[in-house]
């Protein structure tokens, strides 16, 4: 015959497997959340990483034209922004090499005269000054990097097709220059940021509100 006290032993043993093991369901559900949570933040890292890249490029740009309105003041220059050269109408998306830089992803420069800067002897016209050095003069550029890693993971839109900059780096056009970057990847949490040129030559970047059409200090 059994004994009570092995009766009991096994009786505590069985408690204590219980107490101390998981069922399957259990296991499940704590895989199941752990799945959850793990998506959650790969997909909070990815956006991140993306929105990363969107606000570099849009210091870029901020730096950018901030270089070219300087040396325009400095050279008593003035300068027209043709930003739709390579696009049918404004307001379109497309790549950084179609609208703002000349570097394209083959390695050749870009014909479009996007940037006149430089005026013809004979007509006394704004001309494309990029192509050359001038007098020993870097070249004139919308942004002084081109082909950054950020700038192809990037759209770009301009919501003007022509600005002109005087030498005192105000607006001879009137109104607001605008550019739009957002990212390539297709996420409705991603912010579209934006960079203003004001008449008065005040610049500045942001988040642009679709909702208001305007650009918001973020």
């Amino acid at each position: 015959m059994i004994s009570n006290s092995k009766i009991k032993m096994s009786s505590s043993q069985t408690s204590l497997n219980r107490s101390t093991g998981f069922t399957l369901l259990e296991l499940l559900v704590a895989i199941t959340i752990v799945g959850i949570l793990s998506t959650y933040g790969l997909m909070s890292t990815w956006r991140n990483i993306t929105q990363g890249e969107v606000d570099r490029y849009t210091q870029f740009v901020e730096s950018g034209l901030f270089n070219l309105r300087a040396r325009l003041t400095q050279y008593k220059r003035s300068c027209v922004l043709d930003l739709t050269t390579d696009l049918t109408t404004i307001n379109t998306w497309g790549e950084p090499e179609k609208i703002l830089e000349f570097q394209q992803a083959d390695g050749s420069q870009s014909n479009a005269i996007r940037l006149r800067c430089c005026e013809d002897p004979v007509t006394f016209e704004n001309i494309q000054c990029t192509a050359a050095e001038l007098n020993g003069q870097p070249k004139y550029r919308f942004l002084k990097i081109e082909g950054t890693p950020e700038s192809k993971q990037v759209e770009v839109s301009a919501r003007q097709s022509e600005y002109e900059i005087s030498p005192a780096g105000i607006s001879t056009s009137g109104g607001t220059l605008t550019i739009l970057i957002r990212s390539k990847a297709a996420d409705p949490r991603l912010r579209t940021r934006c960079v203003e040129i004001s008449g008065s030559g005040n610049l500045f970047s942001g988040t642009w509100d679709e909702g208001s059409n305007s650009c918001y200090s973020s």
